[in-house]
């Protein structure tokens, strides 16, 4: 049988909380819908589209997958192990509705089986979905993946498979193809669509064609007349005839009948118009990776793309001899051996894909022509830019930021403006964030590295965050503010103008010509009038800016005229009426008698008690616990500061016209309430904290001219209404002013409490860098900006930047249960079995345990076998004594001594006991025999096969052997080890079947065995995620102990091997995590017959997992090099749920506990109940905050929960109620309200 493949690695691995899918779904979901979800993000996000602005549009999805294996693994369980989510996750439906389900697109949603056609009569699909205008984008790809022994068994029985695992198209050694695994999508537009958006335009499909070959020699024979009329109709659609075309990307299987068919049926179409002398090139990318089989059209389509943007055709590989079953003399073909300049004018292709059951098609590619100029460029370029990175996961950030910080490394001619606008506009923006305002290259390269070094104090900022909005009052302004924003940000300028424009007629000044022109601050005209209007317009069109960009404010603040500000903002007044309002007032104010305003270092009640004898005098504002200003006639002013003065009191005189809230106001309070009379006052939009009461304004306080009154005459409570904010949580406190006087007052008011305290812009920042800052820091807290209209205006193009990096971990289908006559719930491990010692045998100090194995039980078990026969894995005994260890103690990590290998078990598919003996000896250690039985009770025969004792784990005594060996390993060679040898996969898979070893593709963990200095050889080992008991998994181990091919490869006759025999101590430290894991093995003592050697094996955090000391290999005739491995990761079984719906809490207890107590408990009970329900490993792995549906809980495991509430806390519960709150905390906090109000209708 021919099981080797173009594989993926990690197939199993799946970032499933990114897509919302709980753990629990995710081990039922067909890797290919995986790899489509995955490849479609990344798909998107190359072409610089954030997958997010799609959602709710007409993008369709068109996927192609053909693949039964993970179905037909699902078929295999038995009925009570296949979970609710079996159907959507094996169905092919599922590939494509997933795609268009997360992403929320409404579009034409297909999955296409067309055979090995599918995926370009998907293209096919997809390109008249786009003409007839179903969909604006168009998502297409494909997915194939290879997980189930039965095709190949089928396939190699029938022939079609290379006997050397090499697609020899056009060969005349062509023997078959090798099967390979692959997924692929492409992003489609309209061409006029693409080029308006200044979308990066890889290629353009002119036409296509999709046909069948009707009746051939047989269902899977192809029909060369079939695929000429292919070809003729997809260049009619395309407008073009074969004289156009250079390039023929051919379907080309390398199959003795297929090949000469199908170059028979390209001699049809293009002998017209090519000749042996001007040929049609024709290649296969079959023979770079295999036969993709569903994403086998997109991979020719991708590979003719490359080729159509190089200028350049590729090798066509593995041939050597031209088949002879083609009269090359005759055919105007030719196969290109080496790399190719394409000419020939425009550069155009077909690319054709032919299936197993008649279905073929074909697409005419042409080359994209010059790049679009990016998306606008009616702005200037500026010298910094911000730039964001996001991720769901702190790992997936970390990983992003190592990818970043790769693709900055030399990059000295990068645009930084084009990174940091992609970065932006092209990406989705998710709860973990980095953000920076850089001006350079190494700005941003400097950034990316203290963020990777400082990642660990990284927070998640899924938490909403409450915005205030800080409108300043006069005394803040000064000349030039504005300019840069006004220059830059078209939002803005268009309010200032609109602002002006209004304010024109009726103060005399133009308000543009004072933000641009070189007007010195001296000759600016300083009336009330002027100033209010210059102020109110600036903060108007800054606080406009700030929603523009997606900033929405839960509270807003004005101080003195900034509430006039902020009242015109929430929609109190109108634009038209606050602008004749502002400068009705500043007319009036011009007109008041003489006065000042000074801040003083004071109490509010010490300057009230000096006020009493300054009649024309009052408090003006309230700023502070000690921050005052008092306002009235300029003589009395002169005299209380004269006075605090010489008390030593700090004090310092504004810079403003008018003694605003004063005294002096009431000589313009009759023609004020006339003009406020006029008004129709709006309802507000955002709430307001009134400095006029102190407090947040409730619904009609600010709608009214006694009101407005009052804010002429009375003191400003700003620091009673900074406290109302406050006291509402955690704030972004945003000052949209000139300047950040606010700040530094509201700070004192609010005291430290977390909050972040934001400018708009600063008097010695000309550049308007401050506004650029906060956008920054704004979204590292958390709050969504709207990038669009941040860079509206600007220069921006999008270019090609680190996709995302996904956070995978390992979801696969449990293991096929068995029946061994014993209670499953007894959850023992399916290799030690359960315990048979009764009470006499314990009394004695013996226990027993047994299991029956065979080919089937565990599965795994059949893919490990010496000379075809399945053979038990030594690494498998080495399981089972830390499973004894685990089953008496409850650890793992006692050392195992005098490991001794006596004989192999081999076994068929009858099954075989194994008994595991444990007798404890007087020094507390354990001796351990492991033997099987075969035959009848009355005729069993016992074969010892492994013998060890188990250390005693007494405090006091130290074993230092294993630990010190593994601590000596660590480092790998000594610098003076050169590498001598190295071995791949295929040299390791090479060298076993050599000697007779046979291992399964899930066996085959070593990825690299490397000897240095003939004695130490290190190995890489891929991960294997661990069944339900596994401690150590054998394959894990075997991957190790196999390196020592790297020992012997080159030294040892074809029927000589070493096999291991025993150790003299090994010791499991840790259990294995992550994607890879180091071996080292280091020869101690060598001889003819005989070699010793220590042995490590390490995490990817170089963390010691296990050591074996004084391991023993013992040479024989014939026998594979080493213990043969077990199984890689068998599946994960879905374990019981542990949150019955009978689950156990004592609500009792949990009803006398005060409220915060209660809900921290019910969050707790929520959190592991949830985290049972969706099969998450450990509740720590929820986020924070995480939505339910974020989770992947649907509507059966909601319901679920509810009955597990409503049963543990004995509160009637409506699903309704678990959608409308759907997070622990919301959940938690319904549970406590809801137990409130019951207790207290009982005591009622």
């Amino acid at each position: 049988m021919q099981t080797d493949a173009g594989y993926l690695d990690t197939l199993e691995e799946f970032d499933a909380g990114f897509f919302n899918i709980s753990p629990r779904e995710a081990a039922f979901v067909d890797p290919q819908h995986r790899l489509t979800l995955e490849t479609a993000w990344e798909a998107l996000e190359d072409s610089g589209i954030d997958p997010t602005s799609l959602r709710h549009g007409d993008t369709g999805v068109y996927v192609a997958v053909t693949g039964m294996d993970y179905a037909m693994e699902i078929a295999r369980l038995p009925t009570d192990q296949v979970e609710l989510y079996a159907g959507t996750g094996m169905f092919h439906c599922g590939a494509s509705g997933r795609v268009s389900y997360f992403l929320g697109l409404r579009g034409p949603s297909m999955s296409v089986d067309g055979a090995c056609a599918s995926s370009l009569v998907a293209v096919h699909l997809a390109v008249q979905g786009l003409r007839m205008g179903e969909c604006g984008v168009a998502l297409c790809g494909a997915a194939n993946t290879i997980s189930d022994p039965a095709y190949p068994v089928m396939a190699s029985r029938s022939g079609v498979l290379a006997g050397d695992a090499r697609c020899k198209t056009f060969d005349d050694a062509a023997d078959g193809y090798v099967r390979g695994e692959g997924v692929a999508m492409i992003v489609l537009k309209r061409l006029d669509d693409a080029r308006r958006a200044g979308d990066r335009i890889l290629a353009v499909i002119r036409g296509s064609a999709v046909r069948q070959d009707g009746e051939s020699a047989a269902l899977m024979a192809p029909n060369g007349k079939a695929q000429a009329l292919l070809m003729r109709a997809a260049l009619k659609n395309a407008g073009l005839t074969a004289a156009d075309i250079q390039y023929v990307e051919a379907h080309g299987t390398g199959t003795a009948l297929g090949d000469p068919i199908e170059i028979a049926g390209i001699t049809e179409v293009f002998s017209g118009s090519h000749s042996t002398q001007n040929p049609v090139i024709v290649g296969s990318v079959k023979t770079n990776l295999g036969h993709l089989e569903s994403t086998a059209g997109m991979a020719g389509l991708i590979k003719t793309v490359s080729q159509l943007r190089d200028g350049t055709i590729y090798p066509h590989l593995n041939y050597t001899t031209p088949s002879r079953k083609i009269p090359w003399d005759r055919v105007p073909v030719k196969v290109p051996v080496e790399l190719t300049p394409w000419t020939g004018g425009t550069r155009r292709a077909l690319v054709n894909s032919y299936g197993a059951t008649g279905t073929i098609a074909s697409v005419v590619l042409e080359e994209a022509g010059a790049e679009a100029a990016g998306d606008t460029d009616n702005g200037e370029a500026d010298t910094s830019a911000v730039f964001t990175l996001s991720a769901k996961t702190a790992n997936s950030l970390r990983r992003q930021l190592d990818a970043y910080a790769e693709f900055m490394t030399g990059k000295t001619d990068l645009d930084l403006a084009d990174v940091c606008y992609t970065s932006n506009v092209a990406r989705a923006h998710h709860a973990w964030r980095v953000s920076a305002s850089v001006s350079s290259a190494s700005d941003l390269t400097q950034f990316i590295e203290r963020q990777r070094t400082q990642i660990e104090r990284l927070r998640s900022t899924s938490g909403r965050k409450n915005v205030a909005l800080m409108f300043s009052g006069g005394g803040s302004q000064y000349a030039g503010m504005g300019r840069s924003l006004y220059q830059r940000i078209p939002v803005f300028r268009q309010h200032i103008d609109k602002c002006g424009d209004l304010f024109a007629p009726l103060v005399g000044h133009s308000l543009r010509e004072e933000i641009l022109g070189d007007i010195y601050e001296g000759s600016i005209p300083t009336g009330a009038g002027v100033l209010t209007a210059r102020l109110f317009s600036l903060q108007y069109a800054l606080a406009k800016l700030w929603l523009s960009v997606g900033v929405r404010p839960t509270a807003l603040i004005g101080h003195s005229l900034g509430e006039i500000v902020a009242a015109t903002v929430a929609g109190i007044f109108t634009l038209e009426d606050a602008v004749r309002l502002v400068a009705f007032r500043g007319e009036l104010l011009d007109k008041t008698s003489a006065g000042s305003m000074a801040a003083v270092e004071a109490s509010r009640d010490e300057m009230a008690r000096i006020l009493e004898s300054y009649p024309d005098t009052s408090l003006g504002a309230v700023n502070g616990l000690n921050k005052c200003v008092i306002s009235g006639g300029s003589d009395s002013v002169a005299e209380i500061v004269t006075l605090l003065q010489a008390r030593g009191t700090k004090v310092k005189h504004l810079r403003v016209p008018v003694a605003s809230h004063s005294p002096l106001m009431d000589e313009i309070a009759d023609s004020y309430r006339a003009e406020l009379e006029k008004l129709r006052f709006g309802k507000p939009e955002f709430a307001i904290a009134s400095t006029v009461l102190g407090k947040m304004a409730q619904p009609g306080d600010m709608t009214t001219p006694d009101y407005w009154m009052r804010h002429l005459r009375d003191t400003v409570n700003f620091s009673e209404a900074m406290r109302a904010i406050e006291g509402r949580g955690q704030h972004v406190f945003l000052e949209v002013g000139p300047g950040a006087e606010l700040i530094g007052m509201g700070r004192e008011c609010a005291g430290d409490r977390g909050h972040l305290w934001l400018g708009s812009m600063h008097r010695n920042d000309p550049s308007g860098n401050t506004t650029q800052l906060s956008v920054s820091r704004l979204y590292g807290a958390g709050l969504p900006i709207d990038w669009s209209a941040w860079h509206s205006g600007a220069r921006g193009t999008r270019v090609p930047l680190p996709l995302y990096a996904f956070d995978r971990k390992p979801y696969w289908l449990p293991a096929p249960a068995t029946d061994t006559g014993i209670d499953p719930s007894d959850q023992f491990h399916p290799l030690l079995g359960a315990e048979i010692s009764d009470k006499a045998d314990r009394a004695a100090g013996t226990r027993t345990f047994e299991s029956s194995i065979s080919s089937t039980q565990p599965a795994y078990l059949a893919e490990h076998d010496l000379n075809g026969t399945p053979v038990f894995p030594g690494t498998g005994f080495i399981e089972m004594l830390l499973a004894v260890q685990d089953a008496l103690f409850g650890e793992t990590t006692r050392p195992i001594e005098g490991l001794k290998f006596h004989e192999p078990l081999f076994f068929s598919e009858n099954p075989v006991g194994l008994r595991t003996r444990v007798h404890q000896e007087s020094d507390r250690s354990l001796s351990v025999d492991i033997i099987s039985r075969l035959g009848s009770a009355e005729q069993s025969v016992d074969r010892l096969h492994v013998s060890a004792r188990i250390g005693s784990g007494v405090k006091g005594v130290v074993r230092s052997g294993p630990r010190t060996t593994a601590d000596r390993l660590r480092s790998g060679p000594t610098p003076s080890e050169v590498a001598e040898l190295s071995l791949t996969t295929a040299d390791l898979s090479a060298y076993f079947r050599q000697h007779g070893a046979g291992y399964g593709p899930t066996f085959r963990t070593l990825r690299q065995a490397t000897r240095y200095a003939g004695a130490t050889v290190v190995g890489e080992i891929e991960g294997r995620r661990a069944a339900p008991g596994d401690i150590l998994h054998p394959a894990l181990l075997a991957g190790a102990l196999q390196s020592a091919a790297g020992l012997f490869k080159d030294r040892l006759g074809d029927d000589v091997a070493f096999i291991a025999s025993g150790s003299d101590e090994a010791q499991l430290f840790r259990k294995p995590r992550g994607r890879s894991l180091r071996s080292v093995l280091r020869v101690v003592h060598s001889e003819e017959e005989h070699i010793t050697a220590d042995l490590a094996l390490f995490d990817e955090d170089d963390n010691a997992v296990f050591c074996m000391t004084g391991l023993s290999f013992q040479r024989v005739s014939t026998a594979p090099p080493g213990l043969g491995a077990g199984t890689s990761a068998a599946r994960a079984q879905g374990e019981e749920e542990r949150s019955s719906e009978s689950g156990t809490f004592d609500v009792r207890e949990w009803n006398e506990l005060p409220d915060e107590q209660r809900r921290k408990s019910a969050s707790a009970f929520l959190l592991v109940r949830v985290a049972d329900l969706l099969h998450f490993q450990d509740p720590g792995e929820i986020p924070d905050g995480a939505s339910f549906f974020e989770l992947g809980m649907d509507s059966l495991i909601t319901v679920r929960l509810k009955n597990v509430v409503e049963n543990a806390f004995r509160i009637p519960l409506e699903v309704r109620t678990i959608f409308d709150n759907p997070t622990i905390d919301a959940l938690a906090e319904v549970l406590v309200t809801k137990a409130s109000a019951g207790l207290s209708k009982n005591r009622a």
